[in-house]
């Protein structure tokens, strides 16, 4: 049985670029379940295709050894490792709990 449980992250206070370029991720994945790794993967390839829309916005979500941090950027692509952003960001996966999209 899994002991995730659903967040709102809408109240998570987004990081100014320069606060999350100071960020320290835990060298494990976030994600335990295969499921969720794959809907993971899913949520940034439709970040990628809504990228340049003016009507949704896109959130990451990281874990921290801090706690979870957020902010608000376009994904531009990914590899099996790194998450690239508009903003000149290289997020690695691993740290990735969640794509919000509003």
């Amino acid at each position: 049985m899994s002991t995730y449980t659903l967040s709102n992250f809408r109240s998570i206070p987004a990081s100014s670029l320069q606060d999350f370029t100071k960020l320290v991720f835990d060298e494990k994945d976030v994600l335990t379940l295969d499921d969720d790794i794959r809907v993971r993967f899913t949520n940034f390839d439709k970040a990628i295709a809504l990228g340049n829309s003016k009507t949704y916005k896109t959130a990451i979500i990281v874990k921290t050894t801090t706690g979870l941090a957020k902010i608000e950027t376009n994904i531009l692509s990914h590899d099996a490792e790194y998450v690239y952003t508009g903003n000149k960001l290289k997020i690695p996966i691993k740290c990735i709990y969640s794509v919000d999209f509003y």
